[in-house]
């Protein structure tokens, strides 16, 4: 058996649809005790009991607790049921469908959209801060030469006019102009993206985009890109739904409304705001968005 080194699990949704796979996972929950309660162990149900001073009255909480193992039971069953579909080159489309399972290896490319509104928002900051460290070591020279050097002097001057040279060529990284356009950047992105991690994989030339959710990821997204960068070399799985394809929203149209009522105005509102939304989030032609179950590479 090879092992997977897991780095992303919707437990949610390993949860529901494991519920639905194996007609029900939760058979019967006993107090004070921990112990799997299906026949096939899809999910693990801790419970607690706590009682009042002043009744006799029991509180019994369950928490749903799925582990790795439990996931590598669903995604077998996928298998086992022929309803995980494979990805392997070369493509074969007719596997491809929306609202099917799929599977796909293969390097990714890993981007955090905090990250980068950040990024956009401080870069001004930060491209002065980083050019002023690279350029210190050579203005503490300069100052250090005008200390032994006659004031005034020919070879003072010309020192004098390289530091002035070097401190304008560090103030223009922050004009007013590039701040702004930056700041604004930022915002666009804060709108359009959010706080959304996104990873695309490519086979041949279809582009596979699946989103994340942060809080089930199982490392911080800045250790995801120290240990394997934000261009893997190694080939991690994705394991999801396909939500959306590039040749289903080309049958997307707005339907033309009449103005006759807030109700109306809101529905024209709210085509508009789909209009403004595809700029930003409607797949490219070959594109496929996943709704991920899980990622991982194999060891």
């Amino acid at each position: 058996m090879q092992l997977k080194n897991i780095i992303y699990i919707d437990y949610e949704k390993v949860y529901s649809l494991s519920s639905q796979l194996f007609e029900g996972v939760i058979q019967s929950a006993m107090e004070h005790k921990e112990s799997t309660l299906s026949n096939i162990d899809a999910v693990e149900i801790k419970t607690k009991s706590s009682s009042s001073k002043t009744s006799d009255t029991k509180k019994i909480s369950t928490v749903l607790n799925p582990h790795d193992y439990h996931y590598l039971k669903f995604e077998n069953e996928l298998s086992k049921r022929g309803i995980l579909s494979n990805i392997t080159s070369p493509i074969d489309s007719n596997k491809i469908k929306a609202n099917c399972f799929v599977k796909i290896t293969c390097p990714i490319q890993f981007n955090d959209y905090n990250k980068l509104k950040n990024t956009a928002k401080n870069f001004c900051k930060t491209n002065y801060a980083i050019n002023f460290v690279h350029r210190n070591d050579e203005l503490e020279s300069l100052e250090s030469m005008l200390k032994s050097i006659k004031p005034k002097s020919n070879e003072f001057n010309i020192i004098k006019a390289r530091q002035a040279e070097i401190k304008s060529e560090l103030d223009n990284l922050t004009s007013p102009n590039q701040k702004k356009f930056f700041e604004h950047l930022s915002s666009v992105l804060d709108y359009a993206y959010g706080d959304e991690i996104e990873i695309s994989q490519k086979m041949q030339d279809i582009k596979f985009t699946s989103f994340l959710i942060r809080d089930f990821l199982k490392i911080s997204p800045e250790m995801f890109v120290k240990l394997y960068s934000r261009r893997t070399t190694s080939a991690f799985t994705v394991v999801g739904m396909i939500t959306r394809t590039s040749t289903s929203e080309g049958n997307q149209e707005s339907e033309a409304r009449e103005l006759n009522g807030i109700r109306s105005a809101v529905w024209n509102m709210n085509d508009s705001l789909f209009d403004l939304e595809s700029t930003f989030c409607a797949p490219d032609s070959d594109e496929y968005f996943i709704e991920p179950i899980a990622v991982y590479n194999e060891l």
